[in-house]
């Protein structure tokens, strides 16, 4: 569980005051191998933990190669298929034991696994607004909930964890309001990026 000073969110990371001397990334997804490249960068030495057979799962398998290749020859450790079981603290950091009973030591530990909507506690239900399976706010093509007058933009309505989609989400809705011709998002063609080197 992140304790929010050696065991850390990727929200909670942004508050260290210097950079991990060895940092334990667990995930391999966008937002793990964006902090494993840029703290790698940083001067920290990373350990980017994969449970998938590449880094990057979800991406083209030859660009996620050449990054992999990347980072082991900048020094990198990258474990495939080594699912984390736990992180604890330790006296002076993190021990990070795997499915296989292999353990990893680290000075911190960034916890980079799938992200999931902060709904809960929100009497969403009480006003009317209804989520799906997942949490996220169930929105149509204008991101109008099931509540009148209610509209969710951004991450919590799951069309897209992307600063610019999130903006472009909040731009049809303000056009909407003043203008009688509605505006509809369409997801199909949308910008994206990995913040990475290479």
């Amino acid at each position: 569980i992140p304790d929010g000073e050696r065991i850390l969110t990727w929200e909670q990371v942004y508050a260290l005051d210097r950079s991990p001397q060895r940092l334990v990334v667990v995930g391999s997804g966008v937002t793990g191998a964006e902090f494993a490249c840029a703290y790698q960068a940083l001067g920290s030495e990373v350990v980017l933990v994969s449970s998938r057979e590449h880094v990057l799962p979800g991406e083209d398998p030859d660009a996620a190669q050449v990054l992999e290749d990347v980072f082991e020859r900048r020094g990198m450790t990258v474990l495939r298929r080594s699912r984390a079981e736990s992180a604890v603290r330790t006296a002076d950091g993190v021990l990070v034991t795997l499915a296989d009973g292999r353990t990893v030591e680290g000075s911190h530990c960034l916890m980079a696994v799938g992200s999931v909507p902060n709904t809960d506690g929100l009497g969403l239900d009480k006003a009317g607004t209804r989520t799906d399976a997942r949490g996220y706010i169930e929105v149509d093509d204008q991101c109008r909930t099931s509540a009148k007058g209610v509209w969710a933009v951004g991450d919590c309505n799951g069309r897209g964890a992307f600063t610019h989609t999130s903006w472009n989400d909040h731009e049809i809705v303000v056009a909407n309001l003043f203008d009688d011709d509605p505006r509809r998002i369409s997801h199909r063609i949308a910008c994206y990026a990995l913040f990475i080197d290479p």
